[in-house]
C-alpha cells in the first residue's frame, strides 16, 4: 500500500464510490491526514465539489495517481 501525504492526488475504489453516491471520473486531492485514533483518517477535496467539500476515507479506499 502507498504511504499517502497531503497533496497527492488520488482515485476512490468502485465500493467507495457507490457507496458514496459520488461519480466516476473524479480526481480527487489529500487535504489532510488526521493523526487521531479513528477510522477515517485522510481527508479528501475534489474541485469538482467545490472548495469547501471534504470527504474521509482510509488509505485502502485510495488508488494512487502515478
Amino acid at each position: 500500500m502507498k504511504n499517502f501525504k497531503v497533496g497527492d492526488k488520488c482515485y476512490i475504489t468502485e465500493n467507495a464510490k457507490v457507496g458514496l453516491g459520488l461519480p466516476d471520473g473524479v480526481e480527487y486531492i489529500i487535504k489532510d491526514i488526521l493523526q487521531e485514533d479513528v477510522e477515517f483518517k485522510i481527508v479528501l477535496n475534489a474541485n469538482e465539489f467545490g472548495k469547501d467539500w471534504v470527504q474521509f476515507f482510509r488509505a485502502e479506499e485510495l488508488i494512487s495517481v502515478d
